[in-house]
C-alpha cells in the first residue's frame, strides 16, 4: 500500500514547505511487473514460436521469397540473444520494469524521509511549548531554528533525490530504450525479388504489414491503462406492456439495464489485470484486422475506450449481414401492420401515428453481430395512411442494447467486466434503426 502521510502530521509536514509526492508507488511497481510479464511472455513464448514457424517454412520450401524471409527474420532473431530486435524489445521491456521498480523505491524512499522530518519537526514544537515557562522566549527562537534547518534539508533531500531520478530516467534509462526501439522502427520490409504487374495488391499488404509491425513497439508501450470515475448508473424505468402498438408518437418504451459490473473507487488493479488489459487489446487489434468483424472490433474499442458515450449502429447493415435479425426485424413489421389494422378499425381515423413495445431478440447467427449486439431489443414506431383498401405504413425500426459483459463464470466476462471495475473500460447504449415503407390491401 502507498505511503501516506497521517493526518496527526499534516501540521508539522506543512511547515516544511515542500509538496507531498503525488506518485502512487504501488501503482508503479504494478506498471513495472507488468513490463516484465510481458517481456517474459515474449521471450518465452512469442519468440520461440515464430522462429519455429519461420524455421519450419524455410525447411520445407525454397526460393527467392524464402531466402529474403530467412534474412529479414535474422533482424528480428538473432543467435545471440541480444541483438535481434524482438529479443531487443524484451530487454527494454525488462529495463523498463527494473526503472519502474526504481522509481517506485525513490519515491518511498522521499516519503520516508519526509515523514521522519514531519516528526523532528512535531518534536521541536512539543519541546518548544513544554519550555516555554522557563525558558520564556528562548525555546521558541530554538524551535524556530531547528523547523528552517529541517525545511532546508527537506528541500535539498527532495531535490537531490528527484535530480537523480530525472537523470536516471530522462538519460540513462529513456536513452538506452529509445536507441533500441530507434532500430525496430527503422527496420527494412523484406527485399523480395520483383513480381509481375498483377502483384501491386501483394506488395501493397507487405509494406502495410511492416508498418504495422514498426508501431507495435510503440503500441506496447502506449498501452497502460487509465482509471476514470464514473457515478452509478441510473437505469431507466421499465414501460407499460400489454403487447400492442399505441396511437400516438414514438415513445421510449423504457428498456431496463442491469449493472453487473459497478466501479469500484477502491479495486487496485494486479499483475494480472495488467496483463489481461494488453491481451484483450491485443485481440481487439486481431479482430479489426479480421475479415467480417467490423462492428464487433469498433464497439468492443468504444468499450476500451472508456468514455461511456452512447454509439450508433448501422442496423441497416445488421438487417443485410445476419438472416436472424432480418427474420426478427420482419416479424416485427407484421406485427406493426396487424396493429395498424386494429387501430384503424377501433378509430376510424386514416391517417395516425402510432407505437409499439420492444421485443427481445435472443440470438445472432453471424459472429460479428453477436460481439456487436448480441441479444438485444427492438420496438417500433410508424406513421400510417388508408386510402380506401389500401393502407400505406411508414416504419422506424428502433434497435437497442445496453452493451456490457453479464456477471458469469466465464474468461471472456470476467476479464472484460473486471475493467469496469477498475474504471478503465466503461459500458453504453447502443442505438440503431432502419425505416421501411409497406403497402397492402386491408382484409
Amino acid at each position: 500500500m502507498a505511503l501516506t502521510l497521517p493526518p496527526n502530521l499534516q501540521s508539522s509536514f506543512a511547515l516544511l514547505d515542500v509538496e507531498w509526492p503525488s506518485e502512487d508507488e504501488d501503482h508503479i511497481r504494478a506498471c513495472g511487473a507488468a513490463f516484465r510479464a510481458c517481456a517474459t511472455t515474449l521471450t518465452n513464448q512469442t519468440i520461440p514460436t515464430a522462429h519455429g514457424a519461420v524455421d519450419h517454412a524455410a525447411q520445407h520450401n525454397s526460393g527467392d521469397h524464402i531466402d529474403a524471409l530467412t534474412g529479414h527474420w535474422a533482424e528480428y532473431h538473432a543467435d545471440d540473444a541480444q541483438s535481434g530486435h524482438l529479443q531487443s524489445l524484451a530487454t527494454s521491456m525488462h529495463a523498463l520494469a527494473d526503472g519502474c521498480d526504481l522509481f517506485a523505491q525513490i519515491v518511498e524512499l522521499i516519503k520516508i524521509v519526509l515523514k521522519l522530518l514531519s516528526v523532528y519537526v512535531l518534536l521541536a514544537l512539543v519541546w518548544a511549548a513544554s519550555m516555554a515557562v522557563v525558558s520564556g522566549g528562548l525555546a521558541a527562537l530554538k524551535a524556530r531554528g531547528s523547523v528552517m534547518m529541517l525545511r532546508t534539508f527537506a528541500k535539498k533531500a527532495v531535490a537531490t533525490l528527484r535530480g537523480r531520478l530525472q537523470r536516471y530516467f530522462g538519460h540513462k534509462l529513456i536513452r538506452a530504450v529509445e536507441t533500441r526501439l530507434r532500430r525496430i522502427l527503422h527496420a527494412k520490409p523484406p527485399s523480395f525479388p520483383a513480381r509481375p504487374k498483377g502483384s501491386l495488391l501483394r506488395r501493397a499488404a507487405a509494406v502495410k504489414g511492416m508498418a504495422a509491425s514498426s508501431a507495435g513497439a510503440a503500441w506496447l508501450m502506449e498501452g497502460l491503462p487509465e482509471s476514470r470515475p464514473r457515478p452509478p448508473l441510473n437505469s431507466p424505468e421499465k414501460g407499460p406492456r400489454d403487447g400492442k402498438y399505441d396511437l400516438g408518437p414514438p415513445r421510449d418504451p423504457g428498456i431496463p439495464f442491469d449493472d453487473p459490473w459497478p466501479y469500484d473507487p477502491d479495486a487496485k488493479p494486479s499483475i494480472g489485470d495488467h496483463v489481461a488489459w494488453q491481451k484483450w487489446r491485443a485481440l481487439q487489434l486481431a479482430e479489426e484486422a479480421a475479415p467480417g468483424f467490423d462492428e464487433a472490433a469498433d464497439t468492443f474499442k468504444h468499450y476500451m475506450d472508456g468514455s461511456g458515450d452512447d454509439y450508433h449502429i448501422d442496423y441497416d447493415k445488421a438487417y443485410r449481414d445476419d438472416k436472424l435479425i432480418r427474420d426478427a426485424v420482419d416479424a416485427e413489421i407484421r406485427r406493426a401492420q396487424e396493429n395498424a389494422e386494429r387501430l384503424y378499425r377501433e378509430s376510424g381515423r386514416q391517417n395516425f401515428q402510432m407505437t409499439g413495445e420492444p421485443t427481445q431478440i435472443k440470438e445472432t447467427e453471424t459472429k460479428n453481430w453477436e460481439f456487436a449486439l448480441g441479444r438485444h431489443s427492438i420496438w417500433g414506431s410508424a406513421d400510417v395512411r388508408v386510402d380506401g383498401n389500401q393502407a400505406t405504413m411508414d416504419i422506424t425500426v428502433h434497435a437497442y442494447d445496453r452493451y456490457n459483459f453479464n456477471r458469469e463464470d466465464k474468461w471472456i466476462n470476467q476479464d472484460n467486466g473486471r475493467f469496469e471495475t477498475l474504471g478503465w473500460a466503461r459500458s453504453y447504449d447502443t442505438h440503431g434503426g432502419l425505416k421501411r415503407t409497406v403497402t397492402w390491401t386491408l382484409p
